[in-house]
């Protein structure tokens, strides 16, 4: 088995290539909620109150939990350039997003700086009927201005491999 194959080489590469990739600072706007709950048909209220003055009780707007895979898209973007398709490049096949655990620990308001962070947590090296394949575990984070997590939403893909990169007999020697 050559290091480049080696199961735990490549876990602390994608870790490195991981920790590079900066935390994203954002704010969503109120209108790009409003725009996103009109798409989904879910605006929640007449023509006229979207344009009226918030008092103050509305001051603060909460973006829905529906919102949060449009919110997060800057990181996967970042894990499959920066991440996955700089460590990996071409020996990567393909990509199967096959599950997602979304946990939300306080509500995520309009107008509100938030840092987004890439995480990884584990790299499996699997064999299926359509040849060897790596499992990765990817949480996506969301933190408030004072350091609080307060949405996750724990990504794992199948990442379909060229050559011996993911072939269960590596893991034999």
């Amino acid at each position: 088995m050559t290091e480049a194959n080696d199961l735990e080489t490549l876990r602390k590469a994608m870790e490195e290539a991981i920790s590079r990739i900066p935390v994203r600072e954002i704010v969503v706007p109120a209108a790009r909620v409003r725009e996103f709950r009109e798409i989904l048909g879910r605006q929640g209220s007449e023509p006229s109150a979207e344009n009226a003055v918030p008092t103050p009780e509305e001051e603060r707007i909460p973006i829905p939990e529906s919102y949060l895979l449009t919110l997060l898209a800057p990181l996967s973007h970042d894990l499959f350039t920066a991440g996955i398709g700089h460590l990996l490049g071409d020996a990567v096949l393909g990509i199967i997003h096959t599950s997602s655990v979304v946990e939300f620990y306080d509500t995520l308001y309009c107008d509100t700086p938030y840092r987004l962070k890439l995480g990884f947590s584990g790299l499996v090296r699997k064999r299926g009927r359509m040849g060897g394949y790596l499992v990765g575990t990817f949480p996506h984070e969301v933190y408030d201005h004072a350091g609080n997590r307060v949405a996750s939403d724990r990504h794992v893909f199948f990442l379909r491999t060229r050559g011996e990169i993911g072939n269960e007999e590596d893991l034999h020697g």
